[in-house]
């Protein structure tokens, strides 16, 4: 509290979760937008995220 910093306000194991969301997300991002592209625009790649 001294310099400012608020404390979490997630539930328990919250923390868990938001490293598995991270997880997730790290490897759709490497596996499918970094990998397979360029992308000519957001439609593309929603196109390809259903496939």
């Amino acid at each position: 509290m001294d310099v400012g910093a608020a404390a979490s306000v997630g539930s328990a194991a919250n923390s868990y979760e938001t490293a598995m969301a991270e997880l997730v997300n790290g490897t759709f991002k490497a596996e499918l937008i970094e990998h397979q592209g360029p992308w000519r625009d957001a439609d593309q790649v929603e196109r390809a995220v259903v496939r």
